[in-house]
């Protein structure tokens, strides 16, 4: 055999070898961008027809991105050396979460997906989430997966309710409906709160009594920490309907416009649930206990809820009758 065969036929073993191992890797290219698709439809629910409408998106955006930089990066275990963003990377969330960070960001980015709840699980726990911003999430991420169709909002109560907030005396009681419109008050609410009706400058809502009204903030004695959870309430109360209702629309353009306090607190993207608490709250030199509660009653549309303040000790109660006696 000649030296430029041997040459030649080494030069095609070469040759040969080398398109072997491209067709291995242009196989395994294939194989891994289709696992990358399956993955992406199974996570994202590309074949399902129920995804969240665009301002749910932007508002998870919002929400993610907030939430991930209020966590400390010592806490998670996670080595910082030097870095100006806050919290954690986007990357070192997905680590946590078990996700691929091109995943995790497209949900940061707001684009069209549908995360199964393991997904939304695995993130709330990397996120450090409370039990109400994991509602938060659900609604925002997967309302789909909420049974309750939300219907348009009450704008008045029933005859059954007017009754109920009469029979309620002496106990301060009001309704409301999903944008916290006040729909009707009893006459010791009227006493305690001054009428929601009664002022030209403040709509009869509560939360804008809350955040604009002089008096309320005379009123309750510990005025901030009512306001701050008031909003985180409001945010997660209207997840559902906010995105759709002009009228909760109103409630938070009005008062971003006119209260900078509010705009700082809305733009944290705080939920949480209503607590269970004891308010304190000044009649001239008297300061009356009581104890808050909230609840929906049977039968009426989904979004009313009534308010009950009970006074917390007898004491409040003998001050809280001759109040609302006129005494």
């Amino acid at each position: 055999m000649t030296p430029g065969l041997i040459l030649g036929l080494e030069h095609d073993r070469h040759a040969a070898r080398a398109q072997r191992v491209r067709a291995r890797v242009d196989l395994g290219s294939r194989h891994s961008k289709r696992s990358e698709r399956s993955e992406t439809t199974a996570d994202t629910g590309t074949a399902a027809t129920t995804l969240a409408a665009p301002g749910a998106r932007r508002e998870l955006a919002r929400f993610l991105k907030a939430k991930r930089a209020a966590l400390d990066p010592r806490a998670n275990k996670v080595v910082v050396t030097s870095r100006r963003a806050k919290g954690l990377l986007r990357e070192e969330v997905s680590r946590i979460a078990g996700m691929s960070v091109t995943w995790y960001t497209w949900l940061e980015q707001g684009r069209p997906t549908q995360p199964s709840p393991a997904v939304l699980d695995a993130l709330a726990g990397a996120l450090k989430l409370t039990p109400a911003e994991r509602k938060h999430l659900y609604r925002l991420a997967r309302p789909d997966l909420d049974a309750r169709v939300p219907s348009a909002l009450a704008t008045r109560v029933t005859p059954a309710i007017a009754a109920l907030l009469e029979g309620l005396a002496p106990h301060p009681a009001y309704a409301v409906n999903g944008a916290w419109d006040v729909l009707a008050e009893n006459a010791p609410a009227q006493a305690l709160f001054g009428s929601f009706f009664a002022s030209a400058e403040v709509p009869p809502n509560v939360l804008a009594r809350l955040v604009l009204d002089p008096s309320w903030r005379e009123l309750f004695v510990d005025h901030d920490r009512i306001v701050e959870s008031a909003v985180a309430q409001f945010r997660a109360s209207t997840a559902a309907s906010r995105l759709r209702d002009p009228s909760i629309h109103a409630v938070v353009g009005l008062l971003s416009r006119k209260s900078e306090r509010f705009r700082a607190l809305w733009a944290r993207t705080e939920v949480t649930d209503v607590p269970a608490w004891r308010k304190t709250l000044r009649r001239g030199k008297r300061l009356l206990s009581f104890d808050y509660a909230t609840f929906h009653p049977d039968s009426e549309p989904d979004d009313v809820r009534i308010t009950v303040y009970t006074p917390a000790d007898a004491q409040a109660r003998a001050a809280a009758t001759r109040l609302f006696r006129g005494g």
